[in-house]
């Protein structure tokens, strides 16, 4: 028998049982699952969807950091390569997101970062910082790297749910930041009344297509591999997780932090359109 959830997973009630509790079952078995949830608990009304939340980024933080160290996974060599990395989550709220990542991943440093100062045991946290702050939506020569008590020189940015327009800002900072090398975003409050697709928007919805205009941004930024997936196992209908990368040359990276002042962010009827990003990649 197959029917629909409430969670719009379609399919026998085995599989969608499956879907709901894989990344739940990834996450508690783990070694450091207990760790993890004392460090950062309470994590809200609906724990289970923000553990899942939470897992899927990582995951995908993890596949751009072996992808980019060119070693296949589960392999000492890859998570060596690691270790250069730091990781800042933005709108961060519980930090759920750095604090599995500092325990998963031999990151140099990681970060969360929000407006409202959250009383957690994060001692307990090595290489972890919260940092109280909010996202600056105003200065246009503002970078996530400058604003850290940094360590390091690449940056992987991550956050989840950020509310309306503050995945633009973040998606904004991302690309004006030349330290910053990889986006992990799943945005959340839709969008997209604004953006149209032509004859595709009877198939979307305005979370849809905030998430198109979101992946345009990122094009029209010179960022290489812009992707945006569903993933069923998040249990929220707001799953889409958006990743891309930008692998520029030392020379063009100081060029890209050196011409941040002077972007050119246009909200257009379809799309966000920035001007002066270098759109060269190294070969």
């Amino acid at each position: 028998m197959r029917k629909d959830n409430v969670l719009g997973i379609c399919g026998d009630d085995s599989e969608v049982l499956w879907r709901s509790t894989y990344y739940l079952n990834w996450f508690f078995g783990l070694r450091c699952a207990g760790d993890v949830l004392n460090a950062v608990s309470p994590i809200g009304k609906q724990p289970a969807k923000e553990i899942t939340e939470a897992v899927a980024v990582v995951r995908a933080v993890r596949r751009l950091l072996l992808a980019g160290a060119g070693q296949g996974a589960g392999t000492k060599a890859a998570f060596e390569g690691m270790r250069g990395w730091e990781l800042i989550d933005l709108c961060s709220g519980n930090a759920l997101v750095p604090v599995l990542a500092a325990h998963l991943f031999p990151l140099k440093w990681s970060w969360a970062t929000d407006k409202r100062a959250r009383k957690r045991p994060w001692q307990g946290v090595k290489r972890f910082t919260y940092h109280t702050a909010a996202l600056d939506v105003s200065r246009y020569d503002f970078t996530l790297s400058g604003a850290m008590p940094t360590y390091g020189e690449r940056f992987v940015v991550t956050a989840v749910h950020p509310c309306g327009q503050l995945a633009y800002h973040v998606v904004r900072h991302f690309l004006a930041d030349a330290l910053c090398r990889h986006l992990v975003l799943m945005p959340c409050c839709a969008d997209g009344e604004h953006h149209s697709y032509g004859f595709l928007d009877a198939k979307l919805d305005g979370y849809d297509r905030w998430c198109l205009a979101l992946c345009d941004m990122l094009a029209d930024g010179g960022c290489v591999n812009v992707r945006a997936e569903r993933d069923a196992h998040v249990l929220s209908p707001l799953n889409v997780v958006i990743t891309a990368s930008k692998l520029l040359s030392p020379e063009l990276r100081a060029g890209l932090l050196a011409s941040a002042a002077n972007f050119n962010w246009v909200k257009s009827a379809s799309r966000f359109e920035g001007a002066g990003v270098p759109a060269e990649v190294a070969a």
